[in-house]
């Protein structure tokens, strides 16, 4: 993913532009009014920083974008056409990519409405939470498993979690934790942002202990109800003036003693992470001993994040930990998780970067795909069924095949990230874990015959139903109405042809090896080039979500290993001309998968000397060849320490 270079994006718009209007359109100046727009659709509450930031971006790189606010819809002029598309303020649009956040059904405030009413909520709501479905994209992706789910699922994944209880009488559960304080959660998703309750447990008797995170003595915070021996949070069902919140079900948490907070933001396989560290654990966001910093995203925090992404199909979301001495704590993952208070802490603008460069390019994808709906079309169809394109991206740039796309060819498959399967431009709808193992199975071996038997293997494991083989037919002819003959039986097993475009695996290959080529002769520019667009087809976490399935786990590594070779060989170029801060950069982000492979160090350690940093790049060695020494025993490579030594004696690295 290539993020765009524009100043500001996180900064927002002017509050009078913010303003409390149901829509603000982000329009390219030259955009005719009658046209119909493939449009990115934002929809989020009032004032939203994120958003406001990231129509800005929008914008400037001349993408269509409407913002919605959720707290205004009553005054929204809104129409759903029988063709799928939008006409908004007299405005017909396409909605390519929508991006919905922070919507539970009571997300509406009252004063949202003239007349506080469900009747005029619900149904408002209903149709926000529809849009996703008209769209080719819909962000931040599939639905809400739930904070239990997420808990399980981290668990399952190698990070761990804090002891938890669901319960409808906290006080009791919090007491059965054994330790001096309990955190207390909503069961469902956030409504407001704030931060969990810390609460000491038990007190004796009845005591309201209000606020976010205060405990006895610590003053009164407008904002709690109130539970017997308790202090709890806005939003765990407790509303003011209602009374305690027992009976109502809410999570009771383990207070986990930690050194500091990590949020790592995962944005289509980028991640970006913050450290936050507070002076005590009431501290609040506006605290000024509150620090956050950008950091590196530990190696174990990094797999756990793109496999649970993946398994939750996941393009964006938020995810917390807890730093300890026992390593990383899992507290939630939240798809409406904002970055714009991190980055005004830490000072960057990394997280909106990404997140520009991601829209930008779905919207691109998208649009090229997509034209107006045609008369006739079904009612409620997904625009993008119809025939016709309209090309957009930046003004008068072709969108190139090493954005990801698939030219004319009527199957875009993806395995270089999550799983992504589309059809004639339209997303084929596979949902059964089994049917989506059978066709990334097959997409990892395209054009190969794959064994009846190795199939059945891999879906059912050791413990296939004696119905097996006829289940496997059904899934394969569900995927035939979809693909058509492109999937094919040849007497031992069954085949999916692909073509050189159609698969972003082999459109890497293709540009990885012509980049070594060109090198090989020389074309240093073309190289760079060429091989930049193979890295840029890496989403993150190939398919995440079948971590553990043997033939995936083996087709992973060939994957991540032809793509650290590349980074390698980027790395190297970009070094050689001149570019040493764009290859750290690069290299920050490769090496995450593989932090000891002598390679990526030895060009990552060049980087820093032509940077400047010569003791970074040092110390870089001494890391390497201690952890060398403590898991095998082994010295670091002899070019490795000619290398380190070459930067000792302060020789000078890269281009001449």
């Amino acid at each position: 993913m290539n993020e765009p270079h524009i100043s500001g994006i996180s900064a927002g718009f002017p509050d009078a532009w913010v303003g409390r209007a149901a829509v603000t359109w982000g329009l390219p100046a030259a955009a005719d009014p009658g046209a119909v727009l493939p449009c990115v659709v934002l929809v989020d509450r009032a004032g939203g920083a994120e958003f406001a930031g990231l129509q800005r971006g929008l914008s400037a790189l001349g993408v269509p974008s409407l913002r919605i606010d959720a707290q205004a819809l009553a005054g929204l002029a809104l129409t759903l056409e029988e063709d799928g598309s939008l006409r908004i303020d007299g405005r017909r649009i396409v909605p390519a990519v929508t991006w919905a956040r922070h919507l539970p059904s009571r997300a509406a405030p009252g004063h949202a409405f003239p007349a506080p009413s469900p009747v005029m909520a619900g149904p408002w709501h209903a149709l926000i939470g529809r849009l996703p479905e008209l769209s080719r994209v819909r962000l931040p992706g599939a639905g809400d498993p739930g904070r239990l789910v997420r808990l399980r699922d981290a668990a399952r994944a190698g990070i761990r979690t804090p002891r938890t209880i669901v319960t409808t009488d906290p006080a009791t559960a919090a007491g059965t934790l054994g330790g001096p304080r309990a955190v207390v959660k909503p069961l469902d998703r956030h409504t407001t942002g704030t931060t969990p309750s810390l609460v000491t447990c038990p007190v004796p008797g009845t005591s309201t202990v209000p606020g976010t995170g205060a405990v006895p003595g610590a003053g009164a915070m407008p904002g709690a109800g109130a539970v017997p021996g308790l202090g709890v949070l806005r939003g765990t069902g407790a509303v003011p003036g209602t009374g305690p919140v027992r009976g109502v079900p809410v999570i009771v948490q383990e207070y986990v003693e930690h050194r500091a907070e990590l949020r790592v933001h995962h944005v289509d396989g980028v991640l970006r992470a913050f450290r936050v560290t507070r002076p005590s654990p009431t501290a609040g966001r506006h605290h000024p001993a509150v620090t956050v910093a950008q950091v590196a995203v530990p190696e174990a925090v990094a797999r756990a994040v793109r496999e649970l992404a993946g398994r939750w199909e996941l393009r964006y979301a938020a995810f917390d930990f807890l730093l300890t001495t026992r390593g990383p704590v899992f507290l939630e993952a939240d798809g409406d998780g904002d970055w714009h208070w991190y980055e005004t802490r830490a000072g960057v603008e990394d997280v909106s970067r990404a997140v520009l460069a991601m829209v930008r390019d779905l919207h691109a994808r998208a649009a090229r795909r997509n034209s107006a709906p045609a008369p006739g079309t079904t009612a409620g169809m997904p625009a993008g069924r119809t025939a016709g394109r309209a090309s957009t991206g930046r003004a008068g740039e072709p969108v190139a095949e090493d954005a990801g796309l698939a030219a004319d060819a009527g199957l875009d498959a993806r395995v270089l990230g999550p799983l992504d399967l589309n059809m004639a431009g339209t997303p084929v709808p596979v949902t059964a874990r089994k049917a989506r193992l059978l066709i990334a199975v097959l997409l990892t071996l395209p054009n190969e015959v794959v064994p009846t038997e190795q199939l059945i293997a891999t879906l059912w494991r050791d413990a296939p139903p004696l119905t097996a083989r006829k289940n496997l037919q059904v899934y394969l002819s569900t995927m035939r109405r979809h693909l058509g003959d492109r999937i094919s039986f040849h007497g031992r097993g069954y085949r999916m042809a692909v073509e050189p475009e159609e698969l972003d695996l082999l459109r890497f290959h293709r540009l990885a090896g012509t980049g070594r080529d060109l090198r090989g002769r020389g074309e240093t520019e073309a190289a760079l080039e060429a091989l930049e667009g193979a890295l840029r087809l890496w989403r993150g976490g190939p398919l995440a979500e079948f971590a553990g399935v043997p033939m995936l786990d083996e087709a992973i590594g060939r994957f991540t290993e032809a793509y650290l070779a590349a980074g390698e060989d980027w790395a190297e170029l970009a070094i050689e001309q001149g570019r040493p801060a764009e290859a750290l950069t690069r290299l920050d982000e490769v090496l995450e998968l593989s932090p000891d492979r002598e390679r990526l160090v030895a060009a990552r350690m060049r980087a820093l000397a032509c940077c400047g940093r010569t003791s970074e790049a040092l110390s870089q060695y001494e890391n390497v060849r201690r952890d060398l020494a403590a898991r095998l025993g082994l010295p670091p490579s002899p070019a490795l320490t000619r290398l380190y030594e070459e930067i000792l004696r302060g020789e000078k690295q890269g281009a001449a």
